[in-house]
């Protein structure tokens, strides 16, 4: 059995005619007039005519199957392109899913950190609000001692009747004047000479 003849794509193999020896090749042929003769030479020509046609189908033939392998080499050029493109816009596609699920996580903790500085705000705004109204409040208790100490001490004209221990005060409170050191020097001095002449210093 004779092996299978190994197409390439774009290669056209060369025809080889083999050429066959004829032994009368050296003899002179002389002109054949009968009619057999000049049948077999009509019937070569016609032959030769065919073949001439045959030859010009396979080349035409060789130059389409030519120009399919390069279309089809054409073709594979396109799919491996288009599949690299599409392996390369699957791998932007996960990525951009990747930095979406990214984002939605970092989205989600912002809303947690925004509520929690937001109750953070409220507890604050609450303490202020509380820092206030005990502000006011002291503010008001402050105001009202301003005013009860400012209230004019009605002393009784009766001569049995005693001062007020807070008239007392208020009265003391107006008429004291700060001693220079000279003056508490003296009181002390004072103080010690009557403890002496009392019997304290013996």
């Amino acid at each position: 059995m004779m092996p299978l003849a190994k197409i390439e794509p774009g290669f056209v193999p060369e025809r080889k005619i083999r050429k066959i020896e004829n032994k009368d090749d050296a003899k002179k042929l002389e002109p054949c007039n009968r009619p057999d003769c000049l049948a077999d030479m009509d019937r070569v020509k016609e032959l030769a005519q065919a073949n001439a046609t045959l030859k010009a189908q396979l080349h035409d033939m060789e130059r389409q199957y030519e120009a399919t392998v390069s279309k089809f080499e054409a073709v594979e050029k396109a799919n491996q392109a288009s599949e690299e493109n599409n392996e390369k816009l699957a791998d932007e596609l996960n990525e951009i899913k990747a930095n979406k699920q990214l984002l939605q996580i970092e989205a989600e903790r912002a809303d947690f950190q925004k509520a929690e500085i937001k109750g953070r705000m409220e507890e604050m705004e609450a303490e202020i609000l509380a820092l206030e109204k005990e502000a006011s409040e002291k503010e008001q208790v402050r105001q009202r001692n301003i005013e009860n100490s400012g209230l004019e001490v009605r002393f009784s004209s009766s001569k049995g009747a005693r001062e007020s221990e807070e008239a007392k005060l208020i009265r003391d409170l107006e008429n004291w004047v700060p001693m220079t050191r000279a003056e508490r020097t003296a009181e002390l001095q004072q103080g010690n000479n009557s403890g002496t002449s009392m019997g304290w210093g013996k």
